[in-house]
């Protein structure tokens, strides 16, 4: 009898828990409105403004050598320069360090 009234409690428990009513709602159509928007631009969107690279003023970058051989190639020599100060680049010039060396580069103005 007693394993009767845990089964029949456990029952209502479940019962309850999942929503065990008899009550049937009947589904209402709903009615659905839909509409939608068409936006024509008069004019051209802004795409930017074209700029000539060549004309672009470009600051300075430096080359530190911190540890080790830092070396640059520029496009006149023919052979790297082992580098021991603080060195301008320009543009097109091919930078190399030694093993376990490293370098520094940043603008001149220190960004």
């Amino acid at each position: 009898m007693k394993k009767f009234k845990i089964f029949f409690v456990v029952l209502a428990l479940i019962t309850s828990a999942c929503g065990g009513s008899n009550d049937i709602q009947e589904a209402s159509p709903d009615s659905t409105t839909t509409s939608s928007t068409t936006t024509t631009l008069a004019v051209e969107p802004d795409i930017g403004e074209v700029v000539d690279e060549a004309a672009l003023v470009i600051p300075p970058i430096l080359l530190k050598p911190l540890i080790g051989a830092t070396g640059v190639l520029t496009d006149v020599a023919e052979d790297w320069e082992i580098l021991s100060a603080i060195t301008p680049l320009e543009m097109g010039v091919k930078i190399r360090t030694g093993d376990d060396a490293t370098a520094q580069m940043s603008f001149e103005d220190g960004s």
